[in-house]
Formats: C-alpha cells, structure tokens, sequence
C-alpha cells in the first residue's frame, strides 16, 4: 500500500514540477524531486500533499483548495439523486455552495 501512495504521490509531483521547479529553494528542490524519485521518508510522505500546496500558495500568491476524488462521490450521489439538502445538513463543516442552487438533474 505505501509503495502505490508513493507512486500517486510521485505522478503528482511530477505533473506540477515544470511550474513550480524555478520558485523553489534548493532545500525545497531536493525535497521535491524525493518525491518524484520515490525515495522520501515515510514522514515526510506523510507531509506531501501539505507540502505540495505551499508550494503552488508561494508560487501563485493564492491560496490552494485541494480536491479529492473519492471525498466528492458522496457529495455527487446526493445530487443525483436528489437528496442533497439531508446530506448537507449532516456534514459538520461549512459548505461553500447554496443548496438551492443545484440542479440534480
């Protein structure tokens, strides 16, 4: 299992390297390209995902709002099949859209 998030993780790395490469510091690089090489440290994977949004905060001067896939799914399902309102009033964080604004259909 940590030799496939290692392998996620390193496919991500890579994908922002050409953007991100030139606005990070030489300690940052090395980190980074353990990334993409497979060779970082169980720790500092641990780290990675958090990592990899300073860097695209720092370069883009914005702040990052990361997006997971299979987190989304239950939020899609609510919407397909139109019981997105009971869903939202479950969640115990903010949601950043107007329920009455979606369209299930």
């Amino acid at each position: 299992m940590l030799n496939s998030f290692k392998s996620m993780v390193s496919r991500l790395y890579q994908a922002w390297r050409e953007y991100l490469w030139d606005s990070l510091s030489k300690r940052d690089q090395k980190t980074f390209q353990s990334f993409i090489d497979e060779e970082a440290s169980k720790v500092t994977l641990t780290a990675s995902l958090k990592l990899l949004s300073e860097f695209l905060a720092t370069k883009s001067g914005q702040n990052v709002i990361v997006l997971i896939d299979e987190y989304e799914a239950p939020n899609n399902r609510a919407c397909e099949f139109d019981f997105v309102k009971q869903v939202c009033l479950s969640i115990p964080f903010p949601i950043t859209f107007e329920v009455d604004d979606i369209d299930p259909g």
